[in-house]
Order: C-alpha cells, then structure tokens, then sequence
C-alpha cells in the first residue's frame, strides 16, 4: 500500500507541475486562495509571482480556521 500511495503522489506532482508551467506559459490570470493569515498569503503571492504566476486576485478568511487536536 506505502508504494502505491507514493505512486500516486509523484503522479499527482507530475500533473501539478506540468499545470503550474503552462500556467505560467501562457500567463493565465489565476486566484490564489488560503486560510492562512493575510500576511502569510501576501508573502505566498509575491513569491508565487516572482515564479511567474500571474495571480490577480486573492482570497483569504477573516481569521484562520481552528486546528483540530485528534
């Protein structure tokens, strides 16, 4: 089961990448949404445009949600 899961995940990362660069590319305006705080997104967009992503907007909550201990 540990070998499929790990398929899975360098499956998933493979399509992931290959999303993120023709997103960059073709400079597809794209929204960026979190539940972090506004600083944390604010300092996740600049680095995500500093990559090429041409975010135009961004979506965040008023406060982050509770962690759940479990």
């Amino acid at each position: 089961m540990k070998k499929f899961v790990e398929l899975i995940q360098r499956v998933h990362q493979g399509r992931y990448s290959v999303v993120i660069n023709q997103l960059v590319a073709k400079k597809i305006p794209v929204a960026f949404l979190t539940a972090t705080s506004f600083e944390d997104a604010v300092d996740t967009v600049k680095n995500l445009r500093a990559q090429g992503l041409n975010i135009t907007n961004l979506i965040t909550l008023s406060q982050p949600p509770p962690r759940f201990s479990g």
